[in-house]
């Protein structure tokens, strides 16, 4: 009977280890060699306000700011996108970047800002709620 507690106990706690380890490795990842690490979280269950990106360059995402990701041209640059509650489209036609996202998903992207300007980018998921047609942002590219 001691020996089946003994085994169970290990068990749970290698379960414990597993789920907790797995997330913090998935939002503390960097890609080697890599510029900026930007996160990029869409959310847009604030009805009846329109839909947000929450932009961060923090460990998990921190709200930094909304809408807006700033860079400086020649930047290689990374977009950590997710979904915090439906599924969301992240699109940024300048740079050809078009991604469905999921909610607890996380797609990267990479991409050189090689031009400057500033450059609209939205959700692209037609079904993603009320705000959905004021959920857009902005990327500054900076000049050097």
């Amino acid at each position: 009977m001691k020996q089946s507690s003994a085994t169970e106990i290990l068990f749970i706690t290698a379960a414990v280890l597993i789920l907790t380890a797995v997330p913090y490795l998935i939002l503390t990842w960097q890609p080697q060699g890599s510029g900026r690490v930007i996160n990029v979280a869409g959310y847009n269950l604030a009805d009846p306000d329109p839909g947000v990106w929450v932009i961060g360059e923090g460990r998990p995402f921190s709200n930094e700011g909304l809408n807006e990701i700033r860079v400086k041209q020649g930047e290689t640059v990374t977009l950590r996108l997710t979904s915090m509650d439906v599924v969301h489209g992240f699109t940024l036609p300048e740079y050809n970047i078009s991604e469905i996202l999921y909610p607890g998903d996380m797609v990267i992207v990479e991409f050189l800002a090689d031009e400057s300007g500033d450059f609209e980018f939205y959700c692209s998921a037609q079904s993603c709620g009320r705000g959905h047609l004021e959920m857009k942002g902005k990327l500054i590219v900076e000049s050097e």
